[in-house]
C-alpha cells in the first residue's frame, strides 16, 4: 500500500470529566472518513468529523483510549469499517503516543488497509487445510490391502516411511484385516529406501495388533541396507516372521492353510 494511501491524522485530547473533548487533525485525504477536501476539516471535534458515520464514534473512541487516556506508547486495533465508497473494508490502525499529560494528550494514527491481506490469509488458511486433508486421504490411500487368496491379503509399502505414515500403515492394515478377515498378512516393504528405530517399533506395533486380531504377519523384502540399519540400531526383531520374496510368503501362508500349489501338467 502507498504511503498516501494510509490513513494519518493527528488526535487531541484535552481537558477532564465533562469538558473533555477529542480533535482531529486529517494529514491526508486519505483520513476523510466522508467526502470532499481534508483541509478544512483539522482540529474538528472528533463528534463532528464523524457526523458521516456516526456508528463509528465509540469503536473509534474505544481505539483510542489506551494511547489518549492511558498513556500507553502505542496501539494497533483491527476494525471494520466502509470506505469512502461504501465498501465494507478491514483495516489496522497503529496509534503512537507524542505527548501525554492528565490534561491534554497527543497521538498520530497511521491507519492500513488489511483486506487484500486477510482475504489473502484466508485463502492460503483454507488451500493448506485442503492440502491436509488431500494429504491424510493419500496417506490412507497409500496403504492398499489387497485380497491374494481367501484369508491373504498383501500390503505393498512403498517410499519413505514416517512416524504419521507408520500410523496411517497400522490403521490402514488393521482396517484390511478386518474387512477381508484376513489370517494371514505378507508385508512388503522392498520399496521402503530406509527404516529407523521409531518405524520399526511402529511396524513391530502394527503386526502384534493385527496378531490380536487374529492375523498372523508375514514381512518380505527387507534390503541389505534395511538388515544392516536394524541391526545397528540394535532393533529386536526376533518376533517378526520374514522372508526374502512374497513366494516363499504365500508358501507359509498356504501351507498352514493347508493348500499345496502343484505346476499343471
Amino acid at each position: 500500500m502507498a504511503a498516501h494511501d494510509m490513513p494519518m491524522y493527528l488526535l487531541e485530547r484535552s481537558g477532564v470529566g465533562a469538558a473533555l473533548e477529542y480533535r482531529i487533525y486529517p494529514l491526508n485525504q486519505a483520513a476523510q472518513i466522508g467526502y470532499g477536501p481534508y483541509e478544512p476539516m483539522q482540529g474538528m471535534l472528533v463528534e463532528d468529523y464523524m457526523k458521516p458515520m456516526p456508528q463509528l464514534l465509540p469503536m473509534f473512541k474505544a481505539h483510542w483510549k489506551p494511547v489518549l487516556i492511558d498513556g500507553e506508547a502505542v496501539s494497533r486495533n483491527p476494525a471494520r469499517a466502509p470506505s469512502a465508497s461504501g465498501e465494507i473494508r478491514e483495516f489496522e490502525t497503529s496509534i503512537y503516543r507524542i505527548t501525554w499529560t492528565p490534561e491534554h494528550a497527543t497521538a498520530i494514527a497511521v491507519g492500513r488497509d488489511i483486506t487484500e491481506l486477510n482475504r489473502t490469509i484466508r485463502e492460503l488458511r483454507a488451500a493448506n487445510q485442503n492440502l491436509e486433508a488431500q494429504a491424510t486421504l493419500i496417506e490412507t490411500m497409500s496403504v492398499p490391502v489387497a485380497t491374494i487368496w481367501h484369508g491373504v491379503v498383501y500390503v505393498p509399502i512403498v517410499g519413505t516411511v514416517d512416524s504419521r505414515r507408520a500410523m496411517h500403515l497400522m490403521q490402514g492394515l488393521l482396517e484390511g484385516v478386518t474387512r477381508h478377515r484376513a489370517v494371514f498378512a505378507i508385508l512388503d516393504i522392498s520399496g521402503v529406501p530406509v527404516i529407523d528405530t521409531q518405524v520399526a517399533q511402529y511396524l513391530l506395533q502394527t503386526i502384534q495388533a493385527a496378531t490380536l486380531l487374529g492375523c498372523r504377519c508375514i514381512v518380505i523384502g527387507i534390503s541389505p541396507e534395511i538388515a544392516q540399519t536394524v541391526v545397528q540400531l540394535g532393533i529386536d526383531l526376533r518376533m517378526l516372521e520374514t522372508t526374502a520374496t512374497i513366494q516363499d510368503g504365500l508358501n507359509i501362508a498356504f501351507q498352514a492353510l493347508g493348500y499345496r500349489v502343484v505346476a499343471s501338467s
